[in-house]
């Protein structure tokens, strides 16, 4: 069962607490293709999407101190979905979507991390 958060809903959030962050994680956009050639994905942003996945299973003080990075619009949005994940038994499912190339390694690492957060 997914959390009440539609991918769009969750992606608009990001966009959102990105938008007027206080610049404390990395933006979370994708790279554009540039003509032809594919640019390969940064690694910051890759592994931040992932913390997510932490910053949401957390202890209560790690989602505090996450709280604390993110635009205060979107607060109540990931307040939500902790709960769901948290009391309702709901699954997070988080999906990276990038025109640009990521490194097996660097898609190892990203998986990982969401691993542990579970």
């Amino acid at each position: 069962m997914m959390c009440g958060l539609s991918a769009l809903t969750a992606a608009a959030s990001l966009s959102e607490y990105q938008s007027a962050g206080t610049g404390q994680r990395q933006e979370l956009s994708s790279e554009v293709e540039q003509g032809r050639q594919h640019v390969q994905s940064r690694h910051p942003n890759v592994i931040s999407f992932a913390q997510l996945a932490c910053d949401l299973h957390g202890g209560d003080e790690e989602f505090k101190a996450f709280l604390k990075e993110i635009d205060p619009r979107v607060h109540e949005r990931f307040r939500y979905a902790r709960e769901c994940l948290r009391k309702r038994g709901y699954r997070l499912k988080l999906y990276f979507v990038t025109t640009a190339k990521c490194s097996g390694a660097l898609v190892q690492e990203a998986e990982q991390r969401c691993r542990r957060a579970e």
